[in-house]
């Protein structure tokens, strides 16, 4: 359950921190717009998602969110890989839509676990652990990007969340 909010933070942390300089990389004339166009789109269709699919169990969530947010990884390293503009952000869509799923479902299992007295106990810790999964693969990944590229570290950081995502996916099949 965990390695939900884990995959999702990662998108997450490396969307705000990498993922405006990836857009403007794939565009000539490099503008600002796009580069915040990056996040908007990553953040605009998780919060869309949630809000339309908010009637959905946690379980069920995470189990669409996660082939979703390898589909749209794939994306956008096939689109980073080909510079293509275009299919970043519409790589980027999908992965928004598998994000908001993934944390929508990962917060509702684990709070699901507390009692109701310890709940915003748990809510705190819930977060602690999601800026951590965000903060410290965002400082590898600029440690990556100056060694190896942006291209590498985009490539790298998609293929580990996506190997979160489906540990996450695969977490939801076992039954407790």
């Amino acid at each position: 359950m965990a390695t939900t909010l884990l995959a999702s933070w990662i998108v997450g942390g490396m969307f705000m921190s990498l993922g405006p300089s990836v857009a403007k990389g794939l565009v000539s004339g490099n503008p600002y717009l796009v580069g915040g166009l990056t996040v908007a789109v990553l953040a605009g269709f998780g919060g869309l998602t949630q809000l339309a699919l908010s009637g959905w169990t946690a379980r069920r969530a995470v189990r669409i969110g996660a082939p979703l947010m390898i589909v749209g990884l794939t994306g956008v390293a096939v689109s980073t890989l080909g510079h293509s503009a275009a299919a970043f952000f519409i790589g980027s869509a999908v992965l928004g839509i598998g994000w908001g799923l993934m944390f929508m479902g990962g917060f509702r299992m684990l709070t699901g676990l507390a009692s109701p007295e310890h709940r915003a106990g748990t809510s705190s810790l819930i977060y602690v652990v999601a800026y951590l999964s965000a903060g410290v693969p965002s400082v590898a990944l600029g440690f990556l990007s100056t060694t190896f590229g942006l291209t590498a570290a985009t490539v790298a950081f998609a293929a580990t969340a996506a190997c979160f995502a489906t540990i996450a996916g695969l977490s939801t099949l076992v039954r407790r």
